[in-house]
């Protein structure tokens, strides 16, 4: 009799252990998820306000500068509905082309409104490189957890997916690891 409930002991200690692992193993997916999340609103607001903020010196430089070979349709980057990887490149091309044609311009410098504008795109584009920059941390922790023992078997059971970096070099540094 006693050896049963030595047995019956043993077990329901494992099984503890098992569900104790298994929990404590969530739960670092989970924060780490939050993390991504947390990251991912910070980086659509901010790829929101750089948008109204390319429109706005857009108009500005077709006003003072009479630059009309850029044809930035914004109302269709609007439309199409991008998700941030998209947005984050298609306004980054746009950020390029449109300091190109203001560089080539020297009456651009004298504006205001213009030199404003430029201010707070430039803080903006530091803001979201900082977000970025945690939002490819979070996944690297993120993509770590699923690859090691033992929250990839819980990655696994819940059916967690590894996540894309918003740069190829986290994913390369990522790889590097990884071997």
């Amino acid at each position: 009799m006693l050896k049963y409930i030595i047995i019956a002991a043993i077990v329901l200690i494992i099984i503890l252990i098992i569900v104790l692992i298994f929990s404590s193993s969530k739960k670092k997916i989970l924060l780490s998820m939050l993390n991504i999340d947390e990251a991912t609103s910070n980086i659509g607001v901010l790829l929101k306000r750089k948008l109204e903020l390319l429109k706005t010196l857009e108009e500005i430089a077709k006003n003072k500068i009479d630059i009309d070979d850029l044809n930035i349709n914004f109302e269709d980057i609007e439309k199409k509905n991008l998700n941030s990887f998209e947005l984050n490149t298609t306004l980054r091309n746009i950020h390029n082309d449109l300091f190109k044609a203001i560089d080539i311009s020297g009456k651009f410098k004298k504006n205001k409104k213009a030199i404003d504008t430029l201010e707070d795109l430039n803080d903006n584009e530091e803001d979201l490189f900082g977000v970025i920059h945690f939002y490819n941390d979070s996944v690297v922790t993120y993509n770590g957890l699923l690859s090691s023992f033992p929250t990839s078997i819980v990655a696994k059971l819940t059916k967690y997916k590894k996540l894309d970096f918003f740069t190829d070099e986290k994913r390369e540094i990522f790889e590097i690891l990884k071997k």
